[in-house]
């Protein structure tokens, strides 16, 4: 089939098999299908137009009948039309290969109903969407805390199979409660109930079900690179009762999360300690409210509990003066070296450091001076040399003290 050539004939790629599922890879056809395109009232063909398109059908056809290839299922949803109006034939010599594989056809099984489909179809026409309103909604937004610094300290294989490994976790919740996985993007995770399909006053206690079992699932997951690292995430619902919301607003909400998740999350219905609010009984939602001042003392201490040594230092090559973070190995992290553009923005309330340095991976520590600077710390790794300046030989002492010790830690 890969070997078939035909202006008429859609070209084949392969095959896949992956969770359970099944797929064909064919070429992307701009237009759709020819039932798309007769459907579409926008657009007026004329007998000519449907006469080219016939003898495109033809020519497909004569091309396989030749070759001793029978479609055995032709139909308009299976000839395709590409971006130049030309129709092209697909689905052919499949029958064999999907009978081998006991898989159903799409005649065989429904293709899903409600208003998902239809956005999907008007999407697949160019057609406009109309907002659908929905007055009942809740939505789930999460994050992993600390994301930045773990990929930050993993390769990217790893990071990919962390996301993969936990989102399939949650994947495998979805099914046993009322709501619909709207998207992931990076490490945020969003859900929606009420919508596509309105359940009355139940989205609420939905999502908080849903939430409340993802967070018990936390609690025992392990990370294949990292297995003594502690995920945790954060969580925020916010629901809408009497209001209007449609699809298009949900969609607008997705895009905002996907700029500023934590933003989102600290103006939504937070269900961790940080946020203010704990979760006390099931089902019925009741909830109590911490003082805030408490809260907040709780998220410094769990940002700054590992910290072992923090200053101003420079850079070696730019002489910017910078503010370092030592941080000894816990259940955020292994022991790392961090720098941040100021001390304010390493205080804020969801910091991320322009840099990174995993101690585990430094095979030297070193003491050194050159012509500009006579306090210098050199941390070599296998893809890097990375030097800091103090101002002094007591500060350049006191940093590399405590780095020895933190790498020998490291290596115990």
């Amino acid at each position: 089939l890969r070997e078939m050539r035909h202006e008429n004939l859609n070209l084949f790629l392969g095959l896949f098999f992956d969770s359970g599922i099944f797929g064909i890879v064919t070429e992307h056809c701009s237009r759709g299908s020819l039932e798309d395109l007769l459907g579409n009232e926008e657009v007026r063909l004329d007998w000519m137009f449907k006469s080219s398109l016939l003898m495109d059908l033809i020519r497909g056809m004569k091309y396989l009948h030749h070759r001793n290839i029978i479609h055995g299922r032709l139909k308009s949803r299976n000839c395709v039309v590409d971006g130049r109006f030309v129709l092209k034939v697909t689905d052919y010599g499949f029958n064999e290969i999907l009978n081998a594989q006991s898989i159903e056809t799409d005649e065989e099984k429904p293709e899903g109903e409600g208003t998902c489909k239809s956005v999907a179809q008007a999407l697949k026409l160019g057609m406009p969407v109309e907002p659908e309103h929905f007055s009942e909604v809740t939505l789930y937004f999460s994050d992993i805390v600390g994301f930045t610094t773990i990929s930050a300290l993993s390769d990217p294989i790893e990071v990919v199979d962390l996301l993969n490994d936990l989102y399939t976790l949650f994947d495998a919740i979805i099914p046993l409660h009322d709501v619909y996985k709207v998207e992931t993007i990076g490490d945020a995770y969003m859900v929606a109930s009420g919508v596509p399909t309105r359940n009355g006053s139940r989205h609420a206690a939905e999502m908080a079900n849903m939430s409340l079992d993802i967070l018990s699932l936390i609690g025992s997951f392990k990370t294949r690179h990292m297995p003594d690292l502690k995920i945790r995430i954060r969580i925020g619902l916010h629901s809408v009762r009497g209001g209007e919301e449609g699809l298009h607003r949900i969609w607008a909400s997705s895009d905002r999360w996907r700029r500023r998740p934590q933003a989102a999350e600290r103006s939504a219905f937070g269900l961790e300690d940080w946020a203010g609010l704990q979760v006390e009984r099931r089902r019925s939602l009741h909830a109590r409210c911490m003082d805030p001042l408490a809260a907040d003392a709780r998220s410094k201490d769990m940002n700054y509990e590992d910290v072992q040594k923090s200053g101003y230092l420079r850079k070696h090559k730019s002489m910017h003066r910078r503010f370092f973070v030592l941080r000894a190995a816990s259940e955020h992290g292994p022991a790392r070296l961090e720098y941040y553009e100021n001390e304010k923005k390493f205080r804020s309330k969801s910091p991320v450091p322009k840099k990174v340095l995993n101690l585990e991976t430094c095979f030297n520590i070193n003491k050194r001076a050159d012509s500009k600077n006579k306090h210098m710390i050199v941390l070599y790794t296998r893809s890097e040399s990375f030097a800091i300046a103090a101002d002094s030989e007591e500060v350049q002492n006191e940093w590399y003290q405590a780095m020895l010790d933190l790498q020998c830690n490291c290596k115990t």
